[in-house]
């Protein structure tokens, strides 16, 4: 597999009933933002960070819970960051597009499983980590913080979620 052949993989990839854990980490060690998320399709989905807000999408309205209340908005789609922009790896911001934070240089290491790509933003250099099956970003390396989303919940953790969802 070549750059080009990854790209057009990953910007095509769309998971269907994907539930897992997602972390942020800092260069300085400290934890960003964790949690667990269920990705059902395009329009259904929830994610909820731990000690913040749980937000979901039923298919016709997009949620967000927090200490304040909830609201809610007509807008499904999820946003651009982990452990979204790990899970959907089309909105990730590595492609070199405009607004992009980084580019795809090469292809590292790689196998019929999973593949490790170096990345590049002006003169820093990060990586990322993709799994082929199921097709998401399970690691993503900058310099100053790391991403990372681990495929698999139990099932209490699954119910939960998918309770938000109405099934």
């Amino acid at each position: 597999m070549n750059i080009d052949e990854l790209v057009e993989r990953m910007l095509a990839f769309e998971p269907h009933d994907l539930a897992g854990r997602f972390s942020t980490t800092f260069a300085d060690g400290t934890t960003g933002e964790q949690g667990v998320f269920l990705f059902v399709d395009k329009d259904r989905w929830a994610v909820r960070i731990d000690g913040a807000a749980t937000l979901w999408s039923t298919g016709a309205r997009r949620f967000s819970s927090d200490h304040a209340g909830t609201s809610s908005s007509t807008s499904l789609r999820p946003p651009e960051r982990p452990p979204w922009s790990l899970v959907l790896p089309r909105l990730a911001h590595v492609y070199g597009r405009p607004g992009d934070d980084w580019e795809l240089a090469e292809i590292v290491t790689g196998d019929d499983r999973e593949v490790t790509v170096s990345l590049v933003s002006g003169t820093e250099q990060g990586r990322l980590r993709v799994e082929l099956d199921p097709g998401t970003i399970v690691e993503l390396v900058t310099p100053s913080w790391t991403a990372t989303a681990q495929v698999g919940l139990d099932a209490d953790e699954r119910l939960q979620l998918a309770a938000l969802l109405g099934g």
